[in-house]
């Protein structure tokens, strides 16, 4: 846990769950069952063993909140 100069922990939160399209359905998925994600134009996906699932989100927020020693934008 990373702690504040004063001894106060961070909280930091982390995505756990996504929201996408998958076909016509929406479908929520666990982060931990993406093996990708990427963009293709202006859309980003999340690649699972289930599919390839469109977000309605950017790949700088999933940065933001997804957990960096899971993932990594490259």
């Amino acid at each position: 846990m990373t702690q504040h100069l004063d001894g106060d922990p961070i909280l930091t939160a982390t995505l756990e769950r996504l929201l996408g399209r998958l076909g016509a359905k929406q479908v929520i998925v666990q982060v931990e069952e993406v093996i990708a994600f990427e963009a293709d134009e202006k859309l980003v996906f999340a690649g699972t063993s289930k599919g390839r699932l469109m977000l309605s989100t950017t790949l700088k927020e999933l940065e933001e909140l997804l957990d960096p020693s899971r993932f990594c934008r490259i």
